[in-house]
């Protein structure tokens, strides 16, 4: 609106043209939608930092920086070490795969001999007409069984128990890969964030010296105040871009711990 405006002036002045003052219109116009967008990202973010701290109906905000330290990336095999050590996943199927194991030895014991021990307590009583009797009883017994032929229901027990292993190994693999791809692409999203504000940093002080730059022609009277609007808007987006990279590094930072098992499962 400023760059509007300021053609306005200029073609007032006889300085613009009317297809300068029609361009600079169609611009600001086609920056309306973006502005309308953003203003409704920032609300809606404000309810989700809301809602996750349970404040209720109040009204709530962020204030801070987001400026902090940049930290090279490390190294893949690391995280993906850290990863297979500490994720919950990893240590369920462990488990899991245990307890299979165990159900194999108890089918593979289906068709060898066993003994058991029976044994019952109790009292009886017996009443006829005005006669009754009332006392202790007990009975042992010992049982062994010796199967002969089950019709393969032992062998078929243990083939199924030996196939859910199987197939648990194969889901352990699986999830070996997936945590795997999870950490090269949370590995590669600190290493991208990191660029962007190693190449950022360099493109806000560009700015600000070409600001610096428009503001003393302006003074000189070799530039126009349009120029220094232009250089003040540059010097925004890129300010911008900047808040955007170091929210992006942050967000790539929480993940990739996440990711490695050390927070948040």
């Amino acid at each position: 609106m400023r760059q509007y405006g300021g053609d306005a002036l200029l073609q007032a002045a006889g300085v613009a043209t009317e297809y300068d003052v029609l361009a600079a219109g169609v611009a600001v116009e086609n920056a309306r939608p973006a502005v309308i967008r953003g203003q409704n990202a920032i609300r809606l973010a404000r309810e989700q930092l809301r809602f996750l701290l349970a404040e209720g109906a109040k009204d709530i905000d962020a204030t801070g920086t987001l400026a902090s330290p940049v930290e090279a990336a490390p190294a893949y095999e690391t995280v993906l070490t850290q990863a297979l050590a500490n994720r919950p996943e990893v240590a369920e199927v462990a488990n899991q795969r245990g307890i299979l194991r165990e159900l194999v030895t108890i089918a593979a014991a289906g068709n060898k001999p066993r003994v058991d021990l029976a044994v019952s307590l109790g009292t009886r009583n017996l009443g006829i007409s005005d006669l009754s009797s009332r006392g202790s009883t007990w009975n042992a017994a010992v049982l062994a069984t010796v199967p002969v032929f089950d019709g393969q229901r032992a062998r078929g027990r243990v083939a199924q128990a030996e196939s859910e292993v199987a197939r648990l190994s194969l889901d352990e693999l699986k999830l070996r890969d997936a945590i795997a791809v999870d950490v090269r692409t949370a590995v590669n999203a600190v290493e991208e964030s990191t660029g962007v504000l190693a190449a950022l940093d360099g493109t806000i002080k560009q700015a600000e010296r070409l600001l610096f730059l428009a503001e003393k022609g302006f003074e000189m009277g070799v530039k126009t105040r349009l120029d220094v609007q232009d250089a003040e808007l540059n010097l925004q987006a890129a300010q911008a871009s900047l808040a955007r990279a170091q929210r992006d590094y942050r967000v790539a930072r929480v993940n990739l711990a996440w990711v490695s098992g050390t927070i948040g499962h």
